[in-house]
């Protein structure tokens, strides 16, 4: 990788990580932080001072100003307006659709209703008095919820339950609506019309009653029928290609979604959570 380009992606990487409170305190404030990322996001001037004290701080790192400097503020600015645009469709497919599985349909009601009203809460208080680091606390105790889910039901695999339980916080604090990809909105209207087309939606809808006391077997249900209609074997598109291939290699076996390019707010049915887990 080139040495402009690192650059840039650890630029983003900390401040990314201050501002959503996975580092200390001390490592920088995140309300002064958020503040530079948005002059950098309009100037050029602002993002090449933000690069420069970057490399300042890591001389030992081999970075040559006039060079690697120019060159990753200009990464770092496609970087940066990316990264902004992506909002929380920033976190991968896998621990979204972890997230959204586990608090739909496995977190108990009880836990559902007191976290809705503890972040709520602090959504209000942040809006007031942001860039309080003590977030992280919030944050935690989410990713042990979401881990222990993960153990429990081998639905996904453990190690997306720290991105799953940081993206969950973000979401509850910024309203009751999921985001979800235009691919991901896409595909559950296409599997819809299809069921429709054959006349099956009555039998799908049979299929996953049949197992609604057991909402780990209705998930694999439902993965089963999203892969039916993502990979009959006579599609010979690249895409389908592509996804058929990396099904065969992986044993779970999971989807991988694509990212989405303008992510939307939706308030998902469980059914679309659940083939949006199909692909992640």
């Amino acid at each position: 990788m080139y040495r402009g380009e690192y650059l840039a992606w650890q630029l983003l990487k900390t401040f990314d990580s201050r501002s959503s409170g996975r580092e200390s305190a001390h490592s920088g404030s995140a309300t002064g932080d958020q503040s530079r990322l948005t002059s950098a996001a309009t100037s050029e001037e602002q993002r090449l001072t933000l690069i420069q004290e970057f490399i300042d701080a890591r001389y030992h790192e081999g970075y040559t100003k006039g060079i690697h400097d120019l060159d990753g503020e200009r990464i770092f600015r496609v970087l940066l307006e990316t990264h902004t645009a992506l909002q929380l469709a920033r976190y991968h497919p896998t621990a979204r659709a972890c997230a959204l599985v586990y608090w739909h349909r496995f977190c108990p009601a009880e836990t559902r209703t007191l976290w809705s009203a503890k972040l709520k809460g602090f959504a209000v208080r942040n809006r007031l008095f942001p860039g309080d680091p003590a977030q992280q606390d919030y944050i935690n105790t989410l990713q042990a919820l979401i881990a222990a889910f993960a153990e429990q039901t081998k639905l996904f695999p453990a190690a997306v339950s720290t991105a799953a339980g940081e993206y969950l916080f973000h979401e509850l604090i910024t309203g009751d609506a999921f985001v979800i990809s235009n691919e991901a909105d896409q595909l559950v209207a296409a599997f819809n019309q299809q069921l429709a087309t054959k006349g099956s939606e009555d039998e799908f809808k049979q299929a996953r009653a049949a197992l609604a006391d057991h909402p780990a077997s209705e998930l694999e249900l439902v993965r089963d029928w999203v892969r039916g209609f993502l990979f009959p074997e006579q599609d010979v598109s690249p895409l389908s290609l592509a996804l058929r291939q990396e099904i065969r290699a992986d044993s779970r076996p999971l989807l991988r979604a694509t990212e989405c390019s303008s992510p939307t707010r939706s308030s998902l049915s469980f059914s679309a959570a659940m083939a949006s887990s199909d692909r992640s």
